[in-house]
């Protein structure tokens, strides 16, 4: 969720690409508003992204919206400028959907980070619900919620 110009999708879509070398398929949606907020135009990440165009999906739309289309997937990954309030609004409809949970943040470093120390500590919610989770770092962290 949260596809930008496509950075990690394309990291995610060449794992895959090798994985099928092994009888192992996967595919990727990706899911982003792009220029209907402001952001990069979806052009650049098809353009990005054209060579795994037969394991990758682009869809324009709401990221919070996104879990009424799935039963499971096996991994999320959140890209949303995420702060906690973002986090919790979509972790808490991806509990049960999702093997792992992944994003950017949980580290105390990053939420005293200057351009996201005005939002709410990921690292602060993550301690105080029941989430099994993992924070690695260093600087600016990733965070594993799962498996659930």
């Amino acid at each position: 969720l949260g596809t930008s110009t496509g950075y990690s999708a394309y990291y995610v879509a060449k794992a895959l690409k090798e994985n099928e070398k092994r009888g192992i398929k996967g595919r990727i949606d990706c899911y982003d508003l792009w220029e209907k907020c402001g952001g990069c135009k979806m052009k650049i990440a098809e353009e990005n992204l054209l060579e795994y165009n037969d394991v990758i999906n682009l869809i324009q739309r709401d990221a919070f919206e996104v879990y009424k289309n799935y039963d499971f997937v096996d991994i999320l990954h959140i890209d949303l400028d995420n702060d906690r309030n973002i986090l919790e609004k979509i972790v808490s409809k991806w509990i049960g959907k999702a093997n792992y949970i992944i994003f950017e943040g949980g580290s105390k470093e990053r939420d005293n980070y200057p351009r996201v120390e005005k939002h709410a500590s990921i690292n602060e919610w993550l301690k105080k619900d029941k989430y099994d989770y993992t924070t690695l770092t260093p600087f600016p962290s990733l965070t594993v919620i799962g498996p659930i």
